[in-house]
């Protein structure tokens, strides 16, 4: 498959709803102060709903939701089912490149370098053929979300979850790539709806968003808008306010209009009483297979003997007060098996610090899903596999043994 010079502005259609506006003479020539990101306010009296739910009714607002997300683990080449796939006449479909783990904007070098990001990894591949063979290069790993990509005049441009960062002469140095110099942070670090797309518009500068950190509420001034800076981060400004999420925007060559798509609220009404979830589930009566990082030294503000979760990596378990989470905003993670976990975990970077599998009992509010649950409460009750120094040491802090027995893989009977 041939790629052309228009990958470099390539429009990611992953949306349901279109928005176009042309270039803003009128709001441009105002300036208007570098944006701030304040802590939101927090809900006041006794009926305040959380912000996720804020525009519901208030009989929905009580229910546990939570979406399910695959690994980003790449699909082998030989599984791909390409010969399934239907294009318009005239047009081809083939593999480019396979091995590309959880890939999402792609974005063209001046010689012919494909790079692309990531949202779930952490990771920047470069795409490069030599003698006819096309060969995937990672080269950034350990970046937090990097997402957006943008290229100009051999210069990339990497747009993480709170912070842009530039790379000169990158297509010069792919085997020893430089260190990304930061050009702009002042950024929310909300994960929801926190990764950014990137995108250079006719007046050379960056255009991104910042998403609302909600699934529906009354954003701050900080959020659910798009911004601009020049090339090297000076001159932020809004642009555009009232934009709950973009997924993918590109500029139109002739009219030098920006287009995007925009994910609008999730989960309907209609979807809210289709999905029954169990509440009130006693201690103990379900026990589920999970995952903890153990943090390394100077990771964060940890280095400690204590177990974190392996996403949330600030989130530290006690070994004498139960994890908790709302689960209809995240809740705490587990699976059904062990061989279940050690799937979904093991594609995270080992850079971050070790991971042991154990058992966990869940109790409270809890959301079913296929492979396992989202629960209001957790506690460690086993450390089974992992490195076993620190298998020996974390079983005297959080006081528990190796429990051999698996958890019944029938469906647990659960109490409304």
């Amino acid at each position: 498959m041939t790629l052309n010079a228009s990958i470099g502005r390539r429009l990611l259609l992953a949306g349901t709803i279109a928005a176009t506006f042309a270039a803003w003479p009128a709001v441009a020539q105002q300036p208007a102060p570098q944006p701030a990101a304040p802590a939101a306010a927090a809900p006041t009296g006794p009926a305040a709903a959380p912000p996720w739910a804020q525009g519901r009714p208030e009989a929905a607002i009580g229910v546990p939701l939570a979406p399910i997300a695959p690994p980003p683990i790449p699909t082998a080449a030989d599984k791909l089912p390409i010969e399934k796939l239907k294009a318009p006449k005239g047009f081809k479909i083939e593999l480019y490149a396979a091995g590309v783990g959880n890939a999402r904007t792609i974005r063209q070098g001046d010689k012919g370098t494909v790079f692309v990001g990531s949202r779930l990894l952490d990771k920047v591949y470069a795409i490069v053929e030599k003698d006819g063979k096309r060969e995937v290069k990672t080269i950034y790993s350990g970046l937090y979300r990097p997402h957006g990509l943008a290229f100009k005049d051999g210069t990339l441009y990497i747009a993480e979850l709170s912070r842009i960062s530039k790379v000169e002469k990158i297509e010069d140095n792919l085997d020893n790539p430089p260190k990304p110099v930061v050009i702009y942070d002042d950024l929310p670090k909300d994960e929801a709806h926190g990764w950014k797309f990137l995108t250079i518009g006719p007046d050379d500068k960056l255009y991104f968003q910042v998403g609302a950190p909600c699934n529906i509420c009354m954003p701050s001034p900080a959020h659910a808008q798009i911004r601009r800076i020049n090339l090297d981060g000076t001159g932020a400004e809004v642009v555009a306010r009232g934009i709950r999420q973009i997924v993918g925007m590109d500029w139109n060559p002739i009219t030098k209009q920006l287009y995007f798509t925009e994910n609008s609220r999730a989960i309907d009404d209609n979807e809210l009483a289709r999905r029954l979830k169990h509440e009130g589930v006693r201690v103990g009566e379900i026990i589920a297979c999970r995952a903890w990082r153990v943090i390394k030294p100077g990771w964060l503000r940890s280095g400690d003997d204590r177990l974190h979760s392996v996403y949330m990596r600030d989130y530290v378990w006690h070994p004498d007060e139960p994890a908790s989470g709302d689960v209809r905003t995240h809740g705490i993670y587990s699976f059904r098996d062990a061989i279940r976990a050690k799937y979904e975990y093991t594609y995270t970077s080992i850079d971050d610090g070790p991971l042991l599998f154990g058992k966990v009992k869940i109790w409270g509010d809890i959301v079913e899903h296929e492979v396992g649950y989202r629960s209001q409460f957790g506690k460690i009750v086993s450390l089974d596999h992992g490195d076993r120094e620190l298998l020996e040491r974390l079983r005297k802090i959080y006081r528990v043994n190796q429990v051999p027995a698996e958890p019944p893989a029938s469906k647990p009977e659960m109490r409304a």
